[in-house]
């Protein structure tokens, strides 16, 4: 019997940004992060600032720790069934 192993894994990054002279995180009044960019609305502007973050995504999953693995049967052309879960672990 073939089955179907799905595994979640837990993926960091870290990327750097340096604010415009003057600007602390204290003069933040909103953001966000999309797409690997801080996106960042000062106090007192509508508009929102993006800053690429270049994020080290070397080696960013940890393979030998999962978060969490089920197992699910297949059908007859080896499909996964999803909708059935035989066992979990996490």
């Amino acid at each position: 019997m073939k089955y179907a192993i799905s595994t979640s894994y837990n993926a960091g990054t870290v990327g750097f940004v340096d604010f415009p002279e003057g600007k602390t995180w204290d003069d933040v009044e909103g953001w966000h992060v999309k797409w690997d960019c801080l996106h960042v609305q000062f106090k007192g502007t509508d508009d929102y600032v993006e800053f690429s973050l270049d994020s080290d995504t070397a080696n960013i999953i940890d393979w030998k720790r999962p978060d969490c693995v089920s197992v699910h049967p297949t059908d007859e052309d080896g499909d996964a069934d999803y909708n059935e879960e035989l066992d979990e672990a996490s």
